[in-house]
């Protein structure tokens, strides 16, 4: 169901919290390089309970939308991913740019998802190979001991070995 042309209000928590004295409304900081947004994606729930002025059902957001008319995709250009998220905002940045100012829709099309990031990086497939292969170029290897870099390093600061002419790498163990 969708709600055109200011027949619907959407009010957020602040908002709502600020008609009734609970809460000073503040105005949303915006970085001095970017221009403030105008295109807002909200997440919320129709109250029918609560009216607007009109009497139409009001819609209670989030605090924070998203904002459309700053967003860029970031990523792998080569990624069908990227190719759908690019789409995606495409199609959402023309839809507003085709809106009336002050213009609210609901869009049931639109997917709201709750996902919570694993706290440790899962390793890929790849990562795993990558990590077994590096391993495996390590498994003879083992580091020289004190005593034998102590000794290397004493064969080659003698003198007479020098000056008989003897290369002194060829006395490192390593």
């Amino acid at each position: 169901m969708a709600f055109v042309n200011n027949t619907a209000a959407t009010f957020t928590a602040n908002d709502i919290a600020a008609k009734a004295g609970l809460r000073k409304v503040t105005t949303p900081v915006v970085s001095q390089d970017r221009k403030p947004s105008t295109d807002w994606l909200n997440i919320g729930i129709v109250i029918d309970e609560i009216k607007d002025e009109q009497g139409n059902p009001v819609v209670v957001t989030l605090p924070l939308g998203v904002a459309i008319d700053n967003m860029k995709i970031t990523g792998s250009t080569n990624s069908p991913i990227y190719a759908c998220r690019k789409a995606l905002l495409e199609k959402l940045q023309a839809m507003f740019a085709e809106m009336p100012e002050g213009t609210r829709v609901n869009m049931p099309m639109l997917v709201v998802q709750a996902y919570k990031a694993p706290t440790e990086k899962p390793e890929s497939k790849s990562e795993a190979d990558a990590k077994a292969a590096v391993d495996n170029l390590f498994k003879d290897f083992s580091m020289p001991s004190k005593a034998e870099i102590d000794a290397t390093l004493a064969a080659s600061a003698k003198p007479e070995e020098a000056k008989e002419g003897k290369d002194s790498k060829e006395s490192i163990p390593f």
